[in-house]
């Protein structure tokens, strides 16, 4: 320590310091999305990427709209969005103001952001009342709905209905060589998936023997960052990968 400072081992004896010592924890580092969550909060902005940089392909195959639609380009004077069209966007709720009505029933103005910008969602009271749970700040959710456009403004969204992320139904594929390669970890996999409990189905694909196995629904898990990531380091990244059901079946 710096000259006419002391710590705390000073006021110990030799023989208690070593009671006295810490040990950090291994906590390994944090995921992106908790750093990026992390830049968000201290500096307002995202440096090393977007939380849903990941979530490209789900966005692309499930929407129908980019936020970017809404707002008239340079040089336009009205949106790429028709008034009245139906439509699906995706992306983060980054806010959420509940109001009461005249009725004194609640609805919601939602803020979403995708990877192009953002858009704001009415949610009546009707339509909040169903999917008030899962209007979370920060959840990454699809919105259904009908556009509203009006003069000089950006368009909007009427909701219709919700559907976070998480609630898409996926299917895990698992590829192996041959089936003793698959039985020598099989114990392994199958402790691992049971820490991660869901519905999602799981598959797996023998290369060499051209055979798919598919695991009884008791061995259902939920697919996520943390479980694809365990996932990679035991079959590598190669042969590990996810489907999802189209957002139109779920509706």
């Amino acid at each position: 320590t710096l000259s006419g400072q002391m710590s705390l081992f000073d006021f110990a004896a030799p023989e208690e310091q070593e009671e006295l010592e810490v040990t950090m924890p291994d906590v390994g580092e944090f995921d992106k999305e908790m750093i990026l969550g992390f830049e968000k909060e201290v500096l307002g902005v995202y440096i090393s990427g977007h939380p849903l940089e990941e979530y490209v392909d789900l966005l692309e195959k499930n929407t129908t709209r980019k936020t970017s639609d809404f707002i008239p380009a340079d040089g336009e004077n009205i949106p790429k969005v028709k008034d009245q069209e139906k439509a699906i966007i995706g992306g983060m709720i980054i806010g959420k103001t509940v109001k009461t009505t005249r009725t004194n029933n609640l609805m919601a103005f939602l803020t979403i952001e995708d990877l192009y910008g953002t858009v704001e969602v009415i949610v009546f009271p009707r339509e909040y009342e169903k999917y008030r749970s899962a209007m979370e700040e920060e959840r990454k959710v699809f919105i259904q709905g009908r556009v509203n456009v009006e003069e000089d403004k950006p368009a909007k969204m009427i909701c219709s209905g919700v559907i976070p992320f998480d609630d898409m139904e996926s299917e895990l594929w698992i590829q192996c060589k041959t089936r003793e390669d698959y039985r020598e970890k099989e114990a392994a996999l199958l402790a691992l998936l049971a820490e991660y409990d869901g519905r999602d189905g799981v598959n797996i694909y023998l290369s060499v023997d051209r055979a798919r196995k598919r695991l009884p629904n008791s061995r259902c898990t939920h697919v996520c960052s943390e479980l694809l990531v365990r996932l990679y380091d035991m079959f590598g990244h190669d042969n590990v990968k996810v489907t999802q059901k189209s957002i139109e079946k779920n509706f």
